[in-house]
């Protein structure tokens, strides 16, 4: 699934979870060959409450 998808900006996200864009860039074009923990976690949390908000309205 890419961001554009989710109507969402590497920019967006990175607000969402703390992370600077350059890391979400990275993350998103397989730069990293390791994935900080606290990352992807913060992530997965921002698009759980996506889901949740599509979900109950």
């Amino acid at each position: 699934m890419e961001l554009g998808e989710k109507d969402i900006s590497q920019k967006d996200l990175g607000e969402q979870t703390g992370l600077t864009t350059s890391s979400i860039s990275e993350l998103a074009n397989n730069k990293l060959k390791m994935y900080p923990k606290g990352a992807l976690e913060n992530i997965m949390v921002a698009f759980l409450d996506d889901l949740l908000q599509r979900i109950t309205t």
